[in-house]
């Protein structure tokens, strides 16, 4: 797991100063295109936040002495 999420930051990360020049330089000086690459990339986010389900259950959410993720330990060994 931590290799997949060091690779794709290699990838993701390092390749993000290309694309931005590359988009400067498109866009003959102007930073225009990098204004809405970042917004795309924010409705991305935004839109994958919406889509996103809840993993809490029900009555955790609903209680109001509830401690969030007790649930996870309700049936562990030497309880």
């Amino acid at each position: 797991m931590s290799l997949a999420y060091q690779l794709n930051a290699i990838i993701v990360s390092g390749s993000t100063p290309i694309v931005m020049t590359w988009l400067i330089a498109k866009m003959d000086g102007s930073t225009l295109g990098i204004a809405l690459f970042v917004c795309a990339t924010a409705f991305i986010t935004i839109g994958c936040a919406i889509a996103l389900r809840e993993t809490n259950p029900k009555e955790v959410r609903q209680s109001p002495t509830a401690v969030p993720g007790e649930h996870l330990h309700a049936n562990s060994i030497g309880d």
